[in-house]
């Protein structure tokens, strides 16, 4: 038979538990958006242009280390500002030497609902193994336009009819906890 009192004593553990993982476990707040950007290559002419931003900051008790952040924007979309013309080609094969040459920052990949994608890497430790710990009150920009490589998301009509109700999808996966995910819907982010 169990006593009130060991009843009593069990829940106060739970609790101290439940207190102490919360003191234990990294919060953040994951803030994309697209800005504009003094990278843009004037001469183009797109009636749409904006650059991936990405920021997070810790909202936590407790140092955030060990972690990685992806967003994958839709490949059509994609356009950078180094070699515009190289990018006129939807053929995702014309681009892996721009791709291969920013290896650990982008890739192409196929996004959640099996779409072509170029995702953006970042994290802790970084491509050349340099720590980015993330301590409480900091807030650190993981996609930077202003920062190679110079990654232009441009719109026009064309491109809109193909990617209409596409989504931009990003992850922040973390050391010993669940990966936080988001999806920004086609309506959100583009303002075309």
């Amino acid at each position: 038979m169990v006593k009130w009192f060991d009843l009593l004593d069990a829940l106060k553990k739970i609790e101290i538990r439940d207190v102490m993982n919360r003191r234990l476990r990294p919060e953040v707040r994951v803030e994309p958006k697209l800005v504009r950007s003094k990278q843009f290559d004037k001469t183009r002419k797109a009636e749409w242009r904006r650059a991936p931003y990405a920021s997070i900051t810790n909202v936590g008790q407790v140092t955030l280390e060990k972690w990685q952040f992806e967003m994958d924007l839709p490949y059509e979309i994609i356009r950078n500002s180094d070699h515009p013309e190289r990018f006129e080609s939807q053929d995702p094969m014309a681009h892996l030497d721009w791709v291969d040459a920013h290896r650990g920052v982008v890739s192409l990949v196929h996004d959640d609902n099996k779409h072509l994608a170029l995702r953006i890497h970042s994290g802790d430790p970084d491509v050349e193994q340099n720590r980015r710990l993330l301590h409480p009150g900091q807030t650190l920009i993981l996609v930077d336009p202003e920062r190679p490589p110079f990654i232009v998301v441009e719109l026009d009509h064309s491109i809109w009819r193909k990617i209409n109700g596409r989504s931009i999808f990003w992850r922040l996966f973390l050391h010993n906890s669940q990966p936080i995910k988001g999806e920004w819907i086609f309506d959100e982010w583009c303002d075309f």
